[in-house]
């Protein structure tokens, strides 16, 4: 059964590699461009074409200085199918390397979303380094994970690399898994750090002798260095001789900037992005509270972050205004539409150590094919943004974005005003308020660290699922049509349970709910994603605490829930856990006392309080 949950970009990589390798070419009649009305970014944005006539691209490292020459090195690519490409100064990709681990997948495996592949690359300038990162097919059949070196000239770079050696002695003691392999890897302070997924082995990633679900430190040459927080006996197969942080569950991106280090980790229906300490331990142990518990950035979507960069302002080519931001990718979730493949930017403030901005999307995928994005690195001139499949017209690229607004991209993301003005002009802030206060409210504000927990308590609680058997029973219409949308919700949880309601809520606000009296908004398909993406950003956990919640049609249990942080700053792992204990001891009377509630407020549904949840 496949899982609802956005997947991870090498979650369905593998499954598709056989369509991409066939996939159709269009008629010579249609235009080169085509491709450019699949992506949407911000006014003033520009995207052209990098690179193109690559196989399922994963990564991407900019050679620092390249050589003079034409065909010296400008940067090189992963391929998810074990070749790194090197692309030059004159723009010729040529393979640096293939065939250098053992890459076998069977035709049932396609079928299951089994993978193993090429994820990561990195480069060691002085020394002339390239590392890369991959799962491979172990003699036994499992799969492993593995760190290669191939060394070449140091500075410049080469298009062949002079040898090759892999650093397997590591990850022996672990099996790695499906979609939860290893990761990014960055050189820093003259060691390699590496990200390694908790191969579907959740127990594993705070568990001091074993590779998975951590950030590794290592040398060049693969061996543990000696000031590593649980460096013990130097034995290069004992795994807590390298870790440098642990409790992940798939820190798919990892990043030094500012002197620091960054992590970008997938979660189940919500990701986080943090600052990574050393001997940190980030609390994946296999349930969503720990995990959401530490934190800089929660992106409750859970669109499947991945790699990431920093602008700074040394680079020159973007406004004053992207200074100090970090661009992170969101894969995507290509089973469905609405979790479209995006990137996010927010300022990150190095002496506050925390976010100074709310994360805004500053490109999304439009288009009606199957996309991820895996990759996005700033590189001399630009962003380079690595989509994992083809476009539309057969071809995969490699992006560059460019601030030009002068050939801007024909294609832009809605400004940041148009959501406040579609909520004016469809009649939502006749009811309710957003931002500022609305002295004629009657409703919940809208605002996103209110309303999410508000209906993630409401949605999440036994009284709503009553609620939706109930009108299950009804063989009228509107209720009829909203069968399935019902049932589908109950099958989701988390954002995503939240993001389909309000979607269906939007477009029908009787769907779950005979005695609503909220107004048909009349909103069209374009306007009513665009609300759910304002509604529902990625939410800022370095901030103050949300505002308590006062909506009479709450249990006590649901209150109490909804009280708790939300989402949870380290400095709320006590609250959490106290908090969890309160919520077990009121859940036998949680009931009754929602039945008392609801009837003080006219049934569940009688009056205009339960219109106030949308």
């Amino acid at each position: 059964m496949l899982n609802l949950r956005p997947l991870p970009w090498l979650a369905i990589a593998a499954n598709l590699a056989v369509m991409a390798l066939a996939y159709p070419q269009l008629t010579l009649a249609q235009e080169s461009n085509s491709w450019m009305k699949d992506w949407a970014v911000q006014p003033g944005f520009a995207l052209d074409v990098a690179v193109e006539g690559l196989n399922l691209p994963t990564s991407i490292a900019f050679v620092p200085e390249p050589g003079p020459d034409p065909k010296d090195p400008a940067f090189y690519v992963a391929e998810l199918q074990g070749a790194v490409k090197v692309v030059t100064n004159d723009g010729s990709t040529l393979t640096f390397a293939d065939g250098f681990f053992n890459l076998v997948i069977s035709e049932g495996e396609f079928g299951s979303f089994a993978e193993t592949g090429l994820a990561g690359i990195c480069l060691a300038p002085e020394q002339g380094y390239v590392f890369v990162t991959y799962a491979y097919r172990h003699e036994d059949g499992s799969i492993r994970n593995s760190v290669g070196r191939f060394d070449t000239t140091p500075q410049t770079f080469d298009v062949r690399p002079e040898s090759f050696q892999e650093f397997r002695w590591i990850f022996l003691r672990d099996e790695s898994g499906e979609s939860h392999q290893i990761g990014s890897c960055q050189v820093y302070e003259n060691h390699l750090f590496v990200g390694v997924g908790d191969g579907s082995q959740p127990e594993k990633s705070i568990d001091l002798e074993s590779s998975l679900g951590k950030v590794l430190r290592m040398t060049f040459e693969g061996l543990p260095p000696p000031d590593n927080p649980h460096f013990s006996d130097g034995v290069r197969t004992n795994p807590s001789n390298y870790i440098w942080a642990r409790g992940f569950r798939n820190p798919f991106g990892l990043r030094e900037a500012g002197g620091r280090l960054f992590v970008a980790d997938n979660g189940t229906s919500v990701d986080r992005f943090l600052e990574l300490e050393i001997d940190g331990n980030y609390l994946w142990m296999g349930e969503i509270g720990s995990f959401m518990a530490v934190s800089d950035l929660l992106i409750p979507e859970g669109r499947g972050v991945s790699q990431f960069d920093f602008y700074h302002s040394g680079l020159g080519f973007f406004p004053d205004e992207f200074n100090n931001h970090f661009f992170l990718v969101q894969s995507g979730d290509p089973q469905s539409r609405r979790n479209p493949p995006a990137i996010l930017t927010f300022e990150f403030g190095f002496s506050e150590r925390r976010l100074l901005s709310t994360a805004n999307t500053v490109m999304e995928y439009r288009g009606e094919d199957i996309q991820v994005i895996v990759s996005a690195t700033f590189g001399p001139d630009g962003l380079y943004i690595v989509p994992l499949f083809p476009s539309n017209d057969g071809v995969s690229r490699i992006l560059r974005m460019t601030y030009d607004p002068s050939n801007a991209h024909p294609y832009p993301i809605y400004p940041a005003d148009q959501p406040i003005q579609i909520m004016r002009e469809s009649g939502c802030l006749e009811c309710h308020s957003y931002g500022e206060p609305n002295l004629n409210a009657t409703a919940p504000p809208l605002d996103p660290n209110q309303l999410i927990p508000r209906l993630n308590a409401r949605l999440n609680s036994s009284e709503y699922e009553a609620t939706l058997r109930a009108v299950d029973e009804l063989s009228r219409e509107p209720f009829a049509s909203y069968r399935e949308a019902r049932a589908q919700l109950l099958q989701l949880e988390g954002m995503d349970r939240i993001r389909l309601w309000l979607e269906q809520r939007l477009r029908e606000p009787r769907f779950d709910d005979p005695g609503a009296r909220m107004p048909q908004p009349n909103l069209t398909e374009a306007e009513i994603k665009i609300l759910i993406d304002f509604l529902l950003p990625a939410v800022d956990t370095s901030q103050s605490d949300p505002e308590p919640i006062d909506d009479p049609e709450l249990s006590l249990a649901d209150r109490v829930r909804a009280l708790l942080p939300n989402p949870m700053g380290i400095r709320h792992l006590a609250s959490f856990l106290i908090g969890g204990a309160i919520i077990g001891w009121l859940s036998l009377g949680a009931l009754f006392l929602a039945v008392r509630f609801i009837r003080r407020a006219d049934r569940f549904t009688g009056n205009r309080a339960n219109d106030k949840d949308s």
